[in-house]
């Protein structure tokens, strides 16, 4: 049986039946499907629920998510998988602020969740795949949205957020970015949204995220020219609360931290 760490869904198949494990014929009947593991690593692969042996094919294709039919199996096992449902993914991200000629702020009216609605900064995620850094994310996206061509030393790293919960869904750790570059015109729309220029006075009259409104923003307006790092918790029905947990260059001992 794979380490309940490594399990990437519990499924059971689309009808009732008996089903057999092709590794080990062990028979299984369930009046309401069976149960089959899928390892994270290879979600392809599947295991006999008794056996734990690797089940080279099942006689129907696993469906839809079922605990209830976990719990003809194992209790303890329902409540392991249960707290794991529960666990948020983790995702890392980046913002860039740019500007026009007259320090207007470029926002993007997002048509995608996260942020459906909302106007924001652009950004967007990390390429783990490929080991990709937020410099080389800032600047990839940048270009990709507003075509404007810029390398990592036109960033300035202002701040790091971590956002937990955000919207209930995931948690962001997120890397806010400076450009040094401004624009000349406005960007075209794309699939993302549309764009416009925007004073900082008139943003805060914007439907903007919540969490844009009490943290992102006034950590602009205090470190855009330092770094600060932060955490922040999102999570649905509570008042965002931001807590700063370093800021470079240090205050001095007789200053506020927080100005």
């Amino acid at each position: 049986m794979p380490r309940l760490d490594t399990l990437h869904r519990l499924a059971r198949t689309t009808a009732p039946g008996s089903f057999k494990c092709k590794t080990c014929c062990n028979q299984i009947k369930f009046s309401g499907g069976a149960i089959v593991y899928a390892a994270r690593a290879s979600p392809h692969r599947t295991f006999c629920p008794r056996s734990g042996h690797l089940a080279r094919r099942w006689l129907q294709p696993p469906a839809t998510f079922s605990l209830q039919i976990a719990s003809r199996l194992n209790p303890s096992l329902r409540r392991c998988l249960a707290r794991m449902s529960s666990i948020l993914p983790y995702k890392i991200s980046v913002l860039v602020f740019l500007e026009n000629r007259v320090g207007e702020h470029l926002l993007i009216l997002r048509q995608k969740a996260p942020n459906f609605g909302h106007w924001s900064p652009i950004g967007g995620k990390l390429e783990m795949t490929v080991g990709e850094s937020p410099f080389e994310c800032a600047a990839r996206e940048t270009f990709e949205e507003t075509g404007l061509r810029i390398g990592t030393g036109d960033l300035h790293l202002f701040a790091m957020i971590a956002e937990k919960a955000y919207e209930g869904q995931s948690h962001w750790l997120m890397f806010l970015f400076r450009c040094r570059r401004q624009l000349d015109t406005l960007p075209p729309d794309i699939s993302e949204g549309h764009f416009a220029f925007f004073s900082r006075a008139s943003i805060d009259g914007l439907p903007i995220p919540e969490t844009d409104r009490a943290a992102l923003w006034p950590v602009y307006d205090r470190y855009r020219d330092r770094f600060v790092a932060l955490r922040a918790d999102c999570a649905p029905g509570r008042l965002v609360q931001a807590t700063v947990e370093q800021v470079t260059p240090a205050p001095k001992p007789d200053t506020d931290p927080h100005n």
